[in-house]
């Protein structure tokens, strides 16, 4: 699915320090139950974390992108991915990247998801190939993740467990 900025209702940003709240906002509301059963979330470690990787986004090229999607009117944000590009492949000296993020305001009708989730994948792969990443890993934490990968698989990537593999 192709982006059109014109006719979406939403635009896409790299992520600066002022969406750093909004993000983890997201995160905590959406996401939280998802992972409270496996990890003690934290909310000012993981502020930290993101605000240390969208600061290095804006300084050190080519180790992480984290992109937005602002709805147009209410400016609030519906989606957002996380990117990092330092991922060492354990088998091979091929320089990789690795989705740690992937997260949809779960609140939109599903065909808005799954564009959102289409252009995320869309703009990893580019990214890639901007940054010479040979490999794109994408896994998830989800407990219902069929959708997610079957979008992963329809992008060319091959599926393993609940990990998405795809050579660019």
């Amino acid at each position: 699915m192709t982006y059109d900025p014109e006719s979406s209702p939403w635009t896409w940003h790299l992520a600066d320090m002022r969406d750093l709240t909004e993000l983890v906002d997201l995160t905590e509301s959406e996401y939280n139950h998802e992972m409270n059963n496996i990890y003690t979330t934290d909310r000012s470690w993981y502020s930290y974390l993101l605000g240390r990787a969208i600061w290095d986004q804006i300084n050190l090229q080519g180790k992480c992108m984290i992109a937005l999607a602002r709805h147009k009117v209410s400016e609030q944000v519906l989606a957002y991915s996380w990117l990092t590009g330092e991922h060492p492949a354990l088998f091979s000296q091929e320089q990789t990247a690795e989705v740690a993020v992937c997260h949809i305001r779960q609140n939109q009708p599903l065909r808005s998801k799954i564009q959102q989730c289409e252009q995320m994948i869309e703009q990893w792969q580019r990214w890639c190939k901007i940054m010479n990443k040979q490999i794109l890993v994408s896994s998830t934490i989800r407990s219902d993740q069929k959708g997610f990968l079957r979008l992963h698989e329809r992008a060319g990537f091959t599926i393993r467990g609940s990990i998405a593999y795809k050579r660019l």
